[in-house]
Parts: C-alpha cells; sequence; structure tokens
C-alpha cells in the first residue's frame, strides 16, 4: 500500500485512470475504486482512494494523498520445491512494481523523484 503526497491537488490526476459515471468525470470528486486486472497467470487487486488521509503513531501530522494499493496473486501447485517458489515470488514481485509504476502519470513519477536501482556485477 501506498500513499502518493504531491502538493497539488489530491484527486485521480496524479495517476493515469479516467472514471466517468454517465457524464460526471470522476478525477478531482473522492473515490474508493477496486478492480481486478489479469495479466497471464496473475491477478492484481488494485484499489484506489482519493482523497485520503494517513495518522502515523507519535506523528502530529496527518498524511495526505492518494492511497494506491495493489495485491498481486498468483496460484501455484502444492508441488513446487522452496526454489522455484522463490523465483515466482521475484517475478510477482516485478510484475507488481510494473502495474504500480504503469498506474501513474510520467509527471507524477519525474516528482516523486525516484531512485533506480543499480546492479553491478
Amino acid at each position: 500500500m501506498d500513499l502518493i503526497t504531491l502538493e497539488q491537488t489530491i484527486g485521480l490526476d496524479c495517476l493515469d485512470v479516467a472514471i466517468r459515471l454517465g457524464q460526471h468525470a470522476i478525477g478531482e470528486r473522492p473515490v474508493q475504486f477496486r478492480t481486478e486486472i489479469v495479466e497471464g497467470d496473475l491477478v492484481h487487486i488494485i484499489q484506489i482512494v482519493a482523497p485520503a488521509r494517513v495518522a502515523l503513531p507519535g506523528n502530529e501530522n496527518d498524511m495526505r494523498g492518494v492511497l494506491l494499493d495493489i495485491d498481486t496473486i498468483k496460484t501455484t501447485s502444492g508441488e513446487d520445491s522452496w526454489e522455484v517458489l522463490n523465483q515466482r515470488l521475484d517475478d510477482v514481485h516485478l510484475s507488481c512494481k510494473k502495474m504500480f509504476f504503469s498506474l501513474m502519470t510520467p509527471e507524477t513519477i519525474e516528482k516523486l523523484e525516484p531512485e533506480y536501482e543499480v546492479s553491478l556485477p
């Protein structure tokens, strides 16, 4: 679960998401949204809440933003070895990460100033 906090208006405009109900665009209106996207043998369960407010213990100020929650599920047979399961877990994590970044606009990604891991031999 991630809370996207930006100085701009807290709405769906930071995501690559467009929701309409009839003639009503939902972009800046409060919304709670849940869907499932099947991608091969994976199911991504995606939940979006905008605006969202998070209160952390010991922190006087609430954090506000857009909540983006992605759970990725892959069914496996009970016969797989731990090594195979560990590799599949890495694949599921990578797929979930790709889904997360695909839901954000390029402008949002840039504003979040991501740091990319570099593997050295």
